[in-house]
């Protein structure tokens, strides 16, 4: 059986580099307190359904609803963060911001919060901010394993040594899909395509619905010569955008699904 050339590279789509934000966790901070001391008796609780909405009432007409509301209490517990996590999930970046920005201001030393405004900010390339946002989640959680493997990929170029080292002791300590996908993306900068297809694999094994780990497997896998397998994982990439946002350039995961299709 002949042999297929391997692909240019130049005309494979760009890799996904921001790692996708995990899920919030389930038990938010203290809430930031107002400095007015507040009576200790005889102080009224709001009803569960109450719609304490007079700080909500101040936006602008135009904007979309963002689904988060600010009304006291914490972030999490109001289901602010669900809320805006989902919006970060469908791709509604612009949503997701002015729903984070929301929380922060009851929550600002909250990890979840600062983590979904990082990675957004570095999904539309204010990587600076980016920067800022995940080493304030880090002066509230030194060892918030996510923030440690964003920044790492960040500043992978400048020392891919030191980005691999630290991402491997980060997997020894605690496995996760966004740690094998931010060492395969250490991988993929260096060229060492093999080993970067299987941080992808198992990032992608770890979990399946996300789009981005797909197309990122896709990419390398057509770096290592195995145009079928990549074709699967295209169109994979394909559905799961249907339900859950990405990263990648959908007309360029078309067209070489197009491609590939034209030469098997």
């Amino acid at each position: 059986a002949t042999t297929q050339a391997p692909r240019p590279i130049e005309t494979l789509p760009p890799l996904t580099q921001a790692i996708p934000v995990p899920p919030p966790a389930t038990k938010p901070l203290e809430p930031v307190r107002p400095a007015v001391q507040e009576p200790a008796v005889d102080t009224p609780k709001p009803r569960a359904n109450s719609k304490q909405n007079k700080e909500g009432a101040r936006v602008v007409p135009a904007a979309p609803d963002t689904g988060v509301t600010v009304s006291g209490g914490s972030a999490q517990s109001s289901g602010g963060i669900s809320n805006a996590y989902q919006l970060l999930q469908d791709g509604r970046l612009e949503d997701a911001r002015r729903a984070y920005e929301k929380l922060r201001a009851l929550e600002p030393r909250n990890p979840d919060v600062l983590l979904g405004l990082a990675l957004i900010a570095q999904r539309q390339g204010r990587n600076d901010e980016a920067v800022q946002h995940y080493l304030k989640a880090l002066e509230v959680d030194p060892k918030n394993a996510f923030a440690q493997a964003s920044l790492t990929g960040m500043v992978a170029r400048a020392d891919p040594l030191a980005a691999e080292t630290k991402f491997k002791s980060l997997i020894a300590q605690q496995p996760a899909a966004y740690l094998s996908f931010g060492l395969g993306n250490v991988y993929a900068a260096q060229g060492r395509w093999n080993e970067a297809q299987n941080a992808y694999f198992e990032a992608q094994r770890q979990e399946p619905d996300s789009p981005d780990y797909a197309f990122n497997l896709a990419v390398s896998l057509e770096h290592i010569n195995q145009p079928r397998a990549a074709l699967e994982y295209y169109q994979r990439a394909l559905k799961l955008i249907q339900t859950k946002g990405a990263s990648f350039d959908v007309a360029q995961v078309k067209s070489r699904i197009q491609q590939l299709s034209n030469t098997k």
